[in-house]
């Protein structure tokens, strides 16, 4: 019973897949910790239809794993040094939008939830480092949440 207990409790890992709200009846996840593309098509995996948030600082990897995802992403809003590279990648596969930082990312893909008239969760799972902004994943992951936050009080 006890252990039982405990994991019909447990509210998961911050950063991980993490459900931070819903704004307007879209779901924001935080993944800030996906800091490769393997652990982005894992998070991807979970998911049937998304909006996906990604980019940072270039760590060398290979972005074409992405592709297989392209039923699943709506569409991407990307910012960071790889943001071209990533859209690059998918550019025949799905819609790619670049952004100047994370700030313009929420809120152009809060925008797009709303206009799809879909109400597309919204999955912020980078594929790579923080370090072109963020000292570490937690940072991004917080100012991720804050974001999240200024959208909820503008709306409300």
């Amino acid at each position: 019973k006890y252990i039982l207990k405990k994991l019909l409790n447990f509210k998961g890992l911050p950063h991980r897949i993490e459900w931070i709200g819903s704004i307007k009846n879209i779901n924001f996840f935080n993944d800030s910790k996906a800091t490769n593309v393997a652990a982005t098509c894992s998070a991807l995996n979970s998911f049937s239809k998304v909006i996906l948030i990604a980019g940072g600082s270039k760590k060398g990897d290979d972005f074409k794993p992405l592709n297989s995802f392209s039923s699943v992403i709506f569409e991407t809003f990307l910012y960071g040094e790889t943001a071209s590279e990533i859209a690059h990648t998918l550019r025949k596969k799905c819609k790619n939008n670049i952004c100047n930082d994370l700030s313009e990312a929420v809120k152009k893909s809060f925008k797009k939830s709303i206009d799809s008239r879909k109400n597309y969760p919204i999955l912020f799972s980078p594929a790579c480092a923080s370090f072109d902004h963020y000292t570490n994943y937690k940072k991004r992951g917080e100012h991720f949440k804050k974001l999240f936050n200024s959208i909820l009080k503008e709306v409300a």
